[in-house]
């Protein structure tokens, strides 16, 4: 499965706008990445295991009418595969066409060894000298979560399911477009609009057109507002930013205690949210808490829990001074695991904290996600088994609160891993295979 990944397309005549992109979007995959491109009326692609800004020296320079890109964050197959990196390509007679993809579709067999090769069985498959019938029949035909980027040696196409569950939006600079999962990757690309759900569109000769649209049911990932997207980026129209202090308001709405403590954002993602909280409240904001600026790896994406505490214990910078004996309202944006938490937990009483609050910008994590968030199993997550009263004991902490469901505003948005509301249809590919 390829779920967070980022993607990226421009009409850009520069590499460095693609590279620029890629390098915004490598909070959603740190694993590999790859570049597509036209020269001499071919494609090229050239793909790497590691970061952006390690991997693309050698084609810096390339001047093209069209790129596309990919960051990639794997939940299955091996992650040293580099058959696996893209952009992937399928052959439409003797042209080559590539594509770059960020979804999860399940496989219920062991046909093929992820969904991104799924996708490119069956665009192979369907091929028929039409990209767009093609791609108009992938989106009619599969249903799932995914947004994609395809560049033939004329067009890049972009699409995006009928759910929407995936960020996919489109800016313009001076009648150049480029196409990314967030608006973070634009640069000096003014925002147009999203790709909209279950839409595909074509740019060509810089004109933008919408091929193709089914009729979209939006069930925007809530994961993805809550912890993936980069708060700066566009959603709907508001920021991600704008959302995240929406949520620490109404967190601070929620207080039944009164807590005359220091309210300390977990770095980073639960800043946004524990500074509206603390502001609501007219309570003391300090960064007691900080990231090591050295270190740029993201615990959640790390592949085994051994991991995960190694990067805990090299990335955290804590006040000693300032936390001692002082009351502490930590707010973080979420809770998966719990094992960075209990780790911040175990730091704050080593630097004697009197007391120690949780508050968690987001509902109680629940269930597995059927859609691509990498959890395997319910056992993982802290909440699945245990009520709010064995997670504060288990965080050996003195109050915790979650945010309500009610204010993730439901209605738009997935939240199964929330609630177990698995609404989205998910498509049987053994009728397509």
């Amino acid at each position: 499965m390829i779920t967070h990944c980022g993607v990226f397309a421009t009409t850009s005549n520069d590499i460095k706008d693609t590279i620029y992109g890629l390098e915004k979007l490598q909070h959603r995959g740190q694993e590999s990445c790859g570049i597509s491109f036209i020269q001499n009326d071919k494609i090229v692609t050239y793909r790497k295991n590691g970061f952006v800004k390690d991997s693309f020296d050698a084609i810096n320079n390339v001047k093209s009418k069209m790129f596309i890109g990919h960051v990639r964050y794997s939940t299955s197959g091996s992650k040293d595969d580099n058959s696996l990196i893209q952009p992937l390509k399928i052959f439409d007679n003797s042209n080559v066409i590539t594509f770059a993809y960020n979804g999860n579709i399940p496989l219920d067999n062991n046909t093929f060894m992820s969904d991104s090769m799924f996708v490119q069985y069956f665009l192979q498959k369907h091929i028929n000298n039409n990209i767009v019938q093609t791609l108009s029949y992938f989106l009619q035909s599969i249903t799932g979560v995914y947004s994609m980027v395809v560049l033939t040696n004329n067009s890049i196409y972009a699409l995006r399911d009928s759910t929407g569950n995936r960020p996919l939006h489109i800016g313009i600079r001076n009648g150049v477009y480029c196409i990314a999962s967030e608006t973070c990757a634009f640069g000096d690309f003014k925002h147009v609009r999203p790709v909209y759900p279950g839409e595909l569109i074509s740019i060509n000769n810089n004109i933008l057109k919408t091929e193709f649209k089914v009729r979209g049911n939006m069930k925007f990932c809530s994961m993805e507002l809550i912890y993936f997207m980069k708060p700066e980026s566009n959603y709907n129209a508001y920021t991600v930013e704008h959302t995240r202090k929406y949520y620490g308001n109404m967190l601070a709405d929620q207080e039944e205690y009164n807590i005359n403590g220091i309210v300390v954002g977990s770095p980073s993602s639960g800043i946004i949210a524990g500074k509206a909280y603390a502001n609501k409240l007219k309570l003391k904001y300090e960064q007691l808490i900080t990231k090591n600026p050295n270190y740029n790896k993201r615990s959640f994406i790390m592949n085994n829990n051994d991991d995960r505490l190694k990067i805990c214990r090299e990335k955290f910078i804590f006040d000693k001074h300032k936390i001692n004996n002082k009351k502490i309202i930590i707010v973080d944006d979420s809770i998966v695991r719990g094992i960075t938490m209990k780790y911040i937990i175990q730091l704050l009483k080593e630097c004697n904290a009197k007391e120690i609050h949780i508050r968690v910008a987001s509902p109680p994590l629940k269930y597995t996600c059927n859609y691509g968030v990498d959890i395997p199993t319910k056992n993982e997550l802290i909440a699945h088994n245990k009520s709010i009263d064995e997670i504060k004991n288990y965080l050996g902490v003195n109050t915790i609160k979650y945010l309500n469901i009610s204010y993730l505003k439901t209605k738009d948005k997935c939240t199964a891993c929330f609630n177990g509301e698995y609404n989205i249809n998910i498509t049987d590919i053994e009728d397509l295979i």
